[in-house]
C-alpha cells in the first residue's frame, strides 16, 4: 500500500478539524481565514461562530472517522484509504454546507 495517501488524509482531518473548531470559538471572524474571504460571514462574529459551531457537529466526526480510516490505510489497504478520502469530503461539503445555510438564515 501507499502509506503517503494515509499519513496525508491523517493530516488534513486534523487541520480541518482544528480550523473548524477554532472558527466555532471565534477565532477568524474579522479576518481572512486560510486567505479567504467567506462573504457575508467573517463580517459578523455572531454568524461566524454560529455557523461553525454548527458545522463542527458534522465535520469533527468525519474528520474523526477519517482520520481513524487514515491509520488503518498505513497498514497497506489502499480501499480504505479511498473510504477515508469520501468521508472527510462529506465532512468538508457537510460542514460548508451547513455553515452557510445557518449564515444566511442568521443574516435574514
Amino acid at each position: 500500500g501507499n502509506p503517503v495517501s494515509g499519513l496525508l488524509l491523517i493530516a488534513v482531518s486534523v487541520v480541518l478539524v482544528v480550523v473548524v473548531l477554532r472558527a466555532s470559538l471565534g477565532r477568524g471572524a474579522q479576518r481572512r481565514t486560510l486567505g479567504f474571504h467567506v462573504p457575508g460571514i467573517h463580517r459578523d462574529a455572531a454568524v461566524w461562530i454560529a455557523a461553525h459551531r454548527a458545522a463542527r457537529w458534522v465535520t469533527a466526526p468525519c474528520c474523526a472517522i477519517a482520520a481513524i480510516l487514515g491509520i488503518v490505510a498505513l497498514a497497506g489497504a489502499a480501499v480504505i484509504a479511498s473510504a477515508g478520502w469520501v468521508v472527510w469530503a462529506a465532512g468538508l461539503l457537510g460542514g460548508a454546507a451547513i455553515a452557510l445555510t445557518v449564515s444566511l438564515r442568521r443574516r435574514t
